[in-house]
C-alpha cells in the first residue's frame, strides 16, 4: 500500500525518534510511549504505522542505518574510473560511520530473541541490512578486477570482508568505550591506514 506524503512524514518521524530513543535508553527502556512522545505523536498514532514495538524496532534496524549503500552502488556502476585507493578510502571512512550507527541497533536486536527472529524473517527478501555493504563492496571489487584495477590473484570477497570487518570492529570498540565521535579527519586517517594495509 502506498503511503500519502503525510503518512510517509509521520512514519519517518517515528523511525527517527525510535532510533534516538533506542540509542539513548536501550531496547528495554525504549517504550512506544517514549518514542511517540519524541516523535510528537500519540502512542495510538504510532500504532497506526507499526503493529508492535518489535515491528518498529525491526524497521529502525532496516531503514535507519547510516548511508553507505548509495556510495557503493555508484562505485559498482563506474568501475575503472577514479583511483581505486581513493575510492576504497572513501568507502572505509563512510563504513566507519555506518557501523558506528549500526552497532547500538544491532546490539538491541541481538539481545532480544523474539526481535531477532522477526528480524531474520524480515531479512529473507530484504535488500537492506548490515550484510549488504560487504556484498556491494565485493561486487565493486569484482568489477574493478574485471577492469584490470586488481591483480589476477586478488580475492575481492576476502578484501571486502577484511575492510568491512575492520570497520565494524573499530566501531564496536568505539561504542563500547564511549570515547566520543571521531572527526571526519580521524575517520579519513584510519580509512587510509586500513586501505593502505589492504592494497599493498
Amino acid at each position: 500500500m502506498d503511503l500519502t506524503p503525510r503518512q510517509t512524514e509521520a512514519r519517518d518521524r517515528i523511525l527517527d525518534a525510535g532510533l534516538a530513543v533506542l540509542s539513548e535508553k536501550g531496547l528495554i527502556r525504549a517504550t512506544t510511549k517514549e518514542i511517540a512522545r519524541a516523535a510528537g505523536y500519540s502512542e495510538a498514532n504510532l500504532y497506526k504505522h507499526f503493529a508492535s514495538k518489535d515491528d518498529l524496532m525491526v524497521a529502525v534496524f532496516m531503514e535507519r542505518l547510516p548511508a553507505l549503500g548509495a556510495l557503493l552502488e555508484a562505485l559498482i556502476k563506474t568501475p575503472g574510473t577514479g583511483e581505486l585507493r581513493a575510492n576504497m578510502e572513501h568507502v572505509a571512512a563512510t563504513a566507519l560511520a555506518f557501523f558506528r550507527g549500526s552497532v547500538p541497533i544491532a546490539g538491541a536486536v541481538l539481545a532480544d530473541p523474539q526481535l531477532l527472529r522477526k528480524q531474520r524473517a524480515t531479512d529473507v527478501h530484504a535488500t537492506r541490512g548490515p550484510w549488504v555493504p560487504m556484498q556491494r563492496l565485493t561486487a565493486y571489487l569484482d568489477a574493478e578486477k574485471e577492469a584490470g584495477q586488481l591483480g589476477p590473484d586478488d580475492d575481492p570477497e576476502a578484501m571486502a570482508k577484511l575492510l568491512m570487518g575492520a570497520c565494524l570492529q573499530e566501531s564496536f570498540i568505539h561504542t563500547l568505550r564511549g570515547t566520543g565521535t571521531p572527526t571526519p579527519a580521524e575517520d579519513a586517517a584510519l580509512a587510509a591506514r586500513l586501505v593502505g594495509a589492504l592494497l599493498r
